[in-house]
């Protein structure tokens, strides 16, 4: 398969809406119809540089597309955008008009015909926050994370309809920072602590199972796993690794025990990329061989 995207650019996630139908993006944009077998280059919705984040479920599809492109980072006022599409072969999307200032990443997660939003700012109280519970129309939600840290709201991890999980990450130090996870059972209009992890770890991210375990890697000069599987607020480093920063990517529950991850992307370090499975709710990880 030929290699997708331009060079130095390229993708770095891929999302599927059906057995046949996904995408990859991050920066650019590209489409399979056929699972994977061949992929198409598509044009970024409204004139955009590089879609920051992609979800999708099997009727919708949401892109948050900003005006710079990769590697430029803030490069102008203008804001970023969400667009929604429902012609999974198709080409068109339309524009849902949210208030998302400029930023360098974004996140957008989708359960059904649940859609969060997030556009983190330099400071939290600056953060946005939305939720739709019909897939088109978007209501702000109060920004749980911690103002005085300085942590900014970065991902929301929904497991039904109704409940998500939620990730505030900021304050960084020398390879540490602050990781506070909130949870809500009505779409984020109120929501309760999960508990802070330890502070080894910058880059980070979450996942949930549909019970509610929750699994946090992150990395730094390091690369580090955190798991909570008690309901509560207590958390434990179950991998803390000194490896240089090899990192993480794509963290995901596929049951209350079963998860996975990406050891080392490949964006990141060459010739690393290993995947990596627990079978015990996070407790212990083993790599897997393809």
């Amino acid at each position: 398969m030929p290699t997708l995207g331009n060079p130095g650019f390229g993708v770095t996630e891929v999302r599927f809406a059906t057995p046949n139908v996904g995408w990859a993006f991050a920066p650019d944009l590209f489409r399979t119809t056929d699972g994977g077998r061949s992929w198409s280059p598509m044009t970024i919705p409204g004139g955009g540089k590089q879609v920051l984040y992609l979800a999708t479920n099997t009727r919708s599809a949401y892109a948050i597309v900003s005006p710079c492109r990769w590697g430029l980072g803030i490069c102008s006022h203008d804001p970023l955008t969400l667009w929604r599409t429902t012609s999974l072969t198709g080409g068109a999307w339309t524009q849902i008009p949210l208030d998302l200032p400029i930023s360098v990443g974004a996140d957008v997660a989708v359960y059904g015909r649940t859609v969060y939003v997030i556009d983190p700012q330099t400071d939290s109280p600056s953060d946005r926050f939305y939720a739709s519970t019909d897939g088109v129309h978007f209501s702000p939600r109060p920004v749980p994370c911690d103002d005085p840290q300085d942590t900014d709201l970065i991902q929301a991890v929904p497991t039904s309809a109704t409940d998500v999980a939620l990730l505030c990450d900021g304050d960084p130090g020398f390879s540490k920072a602050v990781k506070t996870v909130y949870r809500s059972t009505n779409t984020g209009e109120t929501v309760t602590s999960a508990g802070t992890m330890g502070l080894y770890g910058i880059q980070s991210q979450l996942a949930a199972s549909p019970s509610g375990n929750l699994a946090v890697e992150s990395w730094s000069d390091g690369s580090f796993i955190y798991i909570n599987d008690t309901g509560g607020t207590d958390w434990t480093m179950v991998i803390g690794s000194g490896d240089g920063g090899a990192g993480w990517n794509d963290i995901v529950y596929v049951t209350d025990q079963e998860a996975w991850v990406v050891f080392g992307p490949t964006e990141l370090f060459a010739d690393y990329g290993v995947v990596y499975v627990t079978h015990d709710a996070g407790l212990t990880w083993e790599p897997v061989k393809l």
